[in-house]
């Protein structure tokens, strides 16, 4: 019951993004986006994976005396290349993607999204 219930409130979580927050003062196209990208980011906090801290998130190679970035969502990426953050970024949120796609929400039309 618990997991009907939390698989009901996503939907409603990203109707109410849209209509009552993003879509206060973007155009449709760009609230539709943004409410997306909130959702992915909720969906990433509670379920995404997280790299020890010795592990790049990126690259999966480890940190060890290099200088690093420490991400908001506890991960850690090599800070000397933008390719670590860049894959990792893609990474999380293409698992995101389908994390809500079993959710029962979809991608607005142009977003990009997977």
């Amino acid at each position: 019951m618990a997991a009907l219930a939390e698989a009901t409130g996503w939907p409603a979580r990203y109707r109410e993004a849209l209509a009552n927050y993003w879509g206060a003062l973007n155009p449709a196209a760009e609230a539709a986006r943004l409410a997306w990208g909130e959702m992915q980011w909720r969906w990433h906090r509670l379920y995404g994976e997280r790299a020890p801290k010795w592990q790049c998130a990126g690259c999966g190679e480890p940190i060890g005396g290099l200088a690093a970035l420490d991400l908001a969502d506890g991960n850690r990426v090599h800070l000397d290349t933008l390719d670590c953050l860049l894959s990792f970024g893609e990474r999380w949120r293409s698992e995101a993607a389908v994390g809500l796609r079993t959710l029962g929400l979809h991608p607005p039309a142009g977003s990009g999204a997977l």
